[in-house]
Formats: structure tokens, C-alpha cells, sequence
């Protein structure tokens, strides 16, 4: 596979939650043309932070590059399959840091193997831990175990945030970390 620079080229972007939304602006300082497709986030949103909300099928055609932030329920588990790879383009560079069975994982197999996704780096997995698997021994694959996130600077930084929120919720406040943000606070 050619190096190719990331300027001009199509990040899609699958869920636009909050880490999404850091993603799409660091993305932005590259020149990348930014698609996202989540059916809970308005449209309006997206555009307001520069990206360009589109269906799942335009996504998977039009992605380049694709980022999996989805949350893992059963409209989500399985998402990406066999179908959904044979509607992608050729050369697809995909990551996955949402949650690992949001991918068939023998549907990403196959689609190394033809080409459809050039390079796949997955910090999640559709079984976890990863014990046994195909993914393991090749070279078009990254594997990081569930801690693509860290340095020490994020691990203190999760810790004091933890902490702060803690403290919130002793005081009667609502903490900023919320699993849910959708549900109100009670």
C-alpha cells in the first residue's frame, strides 16, 4: 500500500459522541474531508463543528479512512459484516477504539484478504481478552489491549477526573463524567 498524505482525503467517522467530536477536531487540522453517520446526533450539530452528517451507506462508500466510535447495543452488534465491507471502497484504513463487536471480526478477515481494508488497527475485539486469533499474526493488522489511550498523563488524568466527580456527587452536584448524559440526573 502507497503513503498517502491525509490532506484531501475522507475520514468517516462511525457514532459522533464525544470522542468523536475530539477526533473530528484534531482531524481537521490535517485537511481531511470529515463524514459522520450517527442516527442519534442532529445534523445540525455535526455540521456546526464541520462535518458532513451522512447515512451508513454513504459512509461506508465514501470513507477512506473510517474511525468506529460506536456504542455496543444490539442495533450496533454486528454492525460491520460482510455486506457492509463488500459496500466499502478498496483500501480502506480502519480503526476501532468504540467497542470491539460493533465488527464481525471474520467479515474484517476476509475484507484484509481482498483488499477492501488495507490496514485495520483495533483496540477493541468482538471476544475479549483476544486470546486465538487469525488477527494476531498479520502484518496489515494493529492490536493494542484495550489501552490505545494511555501515557501516564492519561492515566492521571482520568484518575483526578474520577476523583472530582466523586467529589460532585458527595456534594450534591452532578458530575461531569456521566456514563449516560442523556438521562437526567437525579
Amino acid at each position: 500500500m502507497a503513503i498517502r498524505r491525509l490532506r484531501g482525503r475522507t475520514l468517516g467517522l462511525l457514532a459522533f459522541g464525544d470522542i468523536a467530536r475530539r477526533a473530528a477536531e484534531k482531524a481537521q487540522g490535517f485537511g481531511l474531508d470529515i463524514l459522520a453517520y450517527d442516527p442519534y446526533v442532529d445534523a445540525d450539530e455535526m455540521s456546526s463543528r464541520g462535518v458532513t452528517p451522512v447515512d451508513f451507506g454513504a459512509l461506508l462508500e465514501r470513507s477512506e479512512l473510517l474511525s468506529v466510535h460506536a456504542p455496543l447495543s444490539e442495533e450496533t452488534r454486528g454492525l460491520l459484516d460482510a455486506e457492509a465491507f463488500a459496500a466499502m471502497g478498496e483500501d480502506v484504513i480502519l480503526v476501532n477504539t468504540g467497542r470491539g463487536p460493533v465488527i464481525e471480526e471474520a467479515a474484517l478477515l476476509d475484507a484484509l484478504d481482498d483488499g477492501t481494508v488495507a490496514k485495520a488497527g483495533l483496540d477493541v475485539f468482538e471476544t475479549e481478552p483476544l486470546t486465538d486469533s487469525p488477527l494476531t499474526d498479520r502484518e496489515d493488522v494493529i492490536l493494542t489491549p484495550h489501552v490505545g489511550w494511555y501515557s501516564e498523563d492519561s492515566r492521571r488524568d482520568v484518575i483526578r477526573s474520577v476523583a472530582e466527580d466523586v467529589r460532585r456527587v458527595f456534594e450534591g452536584e452532578e458530575p461531569r463524567g456521566r456514563v449516560n448524559p442523556g438521562v437526567a440526573w437525579v
